[in-house]
This record gives C-alpha cells, structure tokens and sequence, in this order.
C-alpha cells in the first residue's frame, strides 16, 4: 500500500485513470475526501461494496452475471439518492431492466428515475430496450 500525508485542499491524481482525490477536511478522527472520477470508473466505499458483492437480490441475468448496464445503474442510483432507496434491486431480463425498491418520499423516488435515465442515455453498447422504474413510497408510518 503506497501512503501519502496530504493536507487540505491538496490532492491525489492517478492520470491513466482520470482520477483525483482531494482532501476537503480534516477534523478528530475523520477525512472527508472529494473523488473525481469518469463515470465508469467504480468508486465505493468498501462497505458498499462488500453490500453489492453479497449474494442477495441484485441484478443478473438468468445465468446469474450482473451486467455492465446494470452495475452502472445501480452506482448511479445509489449515489444520486444518497443511498436512500431500501431493498434497492435490479433485473436484467430479456433486454428488459427493472428497478425495483422503497423510498421514503416521492423526490427521492424523482432523483433514482434522473439517475436511471442519464444512465440509460449515456450507454451505448450494453443498452437494454427497455427501462422500467418501478420504486414504491412507503411513509415512515406505513408498514
């Protein structure tokens, strides 16, 4: 593990990759970093990651392979909604992809549709024919 000191407003690129990781605070036992990076390019904390990476309702196709499509849809809708989006889960099914989860208010169920259709409008070659955004409200005191 290479290890560099930084200190705020300094930063980290990594130029192969089109990636930058700034400090942007440091503050007791916490760093806040800012992290640039194209859009295919993976970011996730690692607990996140070992969320997604667990076997669970996700999304794959029948022989159980997640898509490119898919993966990027689920980052996008995941960073957009600030993660507010339970049960999230994605199918890939016959060139149909369904989004499926529960939101606590309508707007966050807005920002996983705008997330989803800027992922759909920026893919090109793994695009699927159709895109179905079905996210249900559910209020706190619902059960």
């Amino acid at each position: 593990m290479l290890v560099f000191s930084r200190k705020t407003g300094e930063e980290i690129v990594l130029p192969k990759h089109g990636v930058t990781i700034g400090v942007v605070a440091v503050g007791g036992k916490r760093v806040r970093l800012g992290i640039s990076a194209p859009f295919d390019v993976p970011v996730h904390r690692r607990e996140i990651l070992e969320q997604t990476a667990e076997p669970g309702p996700s999304a794959s196709h029948a022989n159980g392979s997640r898509t490119d499509f898919a993966q990027r849809l689920e980052r996008r809708i995941r960073l957009r909604t600030r993660d507010r989006i339970s049960s999230l889960r994605i199918e890939t099914l016959e060139g149909q992809v369904i989004v499926q989860g529960y939101s606590r208010s309508h707007y966050d169920r807005q920002l996983a549709y705008s997330a989803a259709m800027e992922v759909l409008n920026a893919s090109r070659s793994d695009r699927p024919e159709q895109l179905k955004v079905d996210i249900e409200v559910r209020r706190r005191c619902e059960s």
